[in-house]
């Protein structure tokens, strides 16, 4: 038979349980104590604060979260599931990161979600799993809007790609000054060069090619090939068009402002066959200005042949070269004029020579 407690046994057993009671009591004090400091964070939060069970069923969301997605807490808590708040495209790839969690791996990433409204945003999520014991029973989270920052960097990339763009365009142009700016280059040098430059200057360098046609003359990059994605510009010369230039994209690309084109390219063709026009009329004054110079040069030189004193002998009338020798007038004028002489007697002269036959007179 069992030996019955004795009664300072049985108030020690008593007091034991009332300090087990007591640190129970102070440790669900404590727990309920760090449960508000946790829940009171969540709510000062402006990130939303989730957790959601092996159902996808929402157990906890802060305020924020009401706010980010539109709905209510008693809407997100009472019905609406994890993949309600996510876009078509992702709710597979986020169904294989919730697996992930609940094998008790922690994952992040960026995710699309979807507002009450329909509206999306862009979201850095950062997920973990929550345990009871030694099980995983839900997932717990951060999630922040990170569309504004998105944005930010898509219009930052949007301005340096333009930037970009505007460089080569304004090199493009450099290069054609400096090239007009070359001593003894060709016209026909400078429209081919020109040319060649043309590509690295366009938006898909690897697929343009350029051509130019000059009244009867054609310029193209090597690997110029018609297509149908083409942008042109008239040259103009004293108003009158005088040949055209074409730039050519050998692949299809994306819709732009022009065809696959965007409006700063058409304005850098432009300016380029404005500022080839203005080559083409210089070079052109200038190779009528060489031939006038050279008519001139020419009849400056006829001039000279015949000018200045000519040492003529008075009484033979032979005229001095430059060499010493003496030359009759008539072969001297011959070698240095265009005149040729006929020969015939003036009536003195014949009266002279041939007095018989003017006898009467």
């Amino acid at each position: 038979m069992a030996e019955k407690p004795t009664y300072e046994a049985l108030e020690k057993s008593i007091k034991d349980l009332e300090g087990e009671a007591s640190e129970l009591k102070r440790a669900n004090e404590v727990l309920k104590e760090s449960e508000q400091k946790y829940r009171h964070l969540s709510e000062s939060l402006l990130d939303t604060v989730y957790e959601f069970d092996r159902e996808g069923g929402f157990t906890y969301v802060n305020e924020a979260g009401t706010r980010m997605f539109g709905y209510s807490k008693e809407e997100i808590l009472n019905g609406l599931r994890v993949q309600d708040t996510m876009v078509e495209d992702v709710r597979d790839l986020s169904q294989k990161v919730i697996s992930e969690i609940f094998k008790g791996n922690a994952t992040a990433g960026e995710r699309t979600f979807l507002r009450k409204d329909g509206t999306h945003f862009i979201g850095e999520i950062h997920s973990g799993p929550v345990y009871k014991g030694e099980k995983v029973v839900g997932v717990r989270g951060v999630l922040r809007d990170i569309t504004s920052s998105k944005q930010a960097e898509e219009a930052l990339r949007e301005k340096t790609h333009d930037l970009g763009e505007r460089i080569k365009e304004l090199n493009c142009l450099y290069n054609i000054s400096h090239l007009v700016e070359k001593t003894n280059i060709s016209l026909e040098e400078i429209l081919q060069e020109t040319v060649d430059l043309i590509p690295l200057s366009w938006q898909y360098p690897e697929i343009t090619c350029a051509r130019l046609i000059l009244q009867d003359q054609t310029f193209t990059t090597h690997n110029f090939n018609e297509t149908v994605w083409k942008q042109a510009s008239d040259i103009m010369v004293h108003g009158e068009r005088i040949g055209a230039l074409e730039v050519i994209y050998l692949e299809e690309r994306p819709g732009s402002d022009e065809g696959p084109f965007q409006k700063e390219e058409r304005g850098l063709i432009n300016a380029i066959v404005e500022r080839l026009g203005k080559v083409i009329e210089r070079k052109q004054a200038e190779e009528a200005l060489k031939q006038e110079r050279d008519n001139l040069q020419d009849a400056l030189a006829e001039v000279k042949r015949l000018s200045g004193l000519l040492p003529i002998c008075a009484n033979c009338k032979n005229i001095r070269d430059d060499k010493g020798y003496w030359n009759q007038i008539e072969a001297y004028i011959r070698d240095h004029s265009e005149a040729d002489f006929s020969h015939s007697i003036c009536p003195e002269c014949a009266k002279n020579l041939y007095p018989e036959f003017y006898k009467g007179d």
